[in-house]
């Protein structure tokens, strides 16, 4: 039984973006050139 609880589990990765690149990104949500949707896919 414990097997199939482990291959019903799904990891989940955090993962890490640079500095620059949040950066980048909350630039061009405060300027208006991107919306919230388009950060969530970037």
């Amino acid at each position: 039984m414990d097997k199939n609880i482990k291959d019903l589990y799904i990891k989940h990765i955090q993962k890490d973006y640079s500095l620059n690149f949040k950066l980048s990104v909350v630039r061009e949500v405060e300027s208006g050139t991107i919306g919230i949707r388009a950060v969530i896919r970037k």
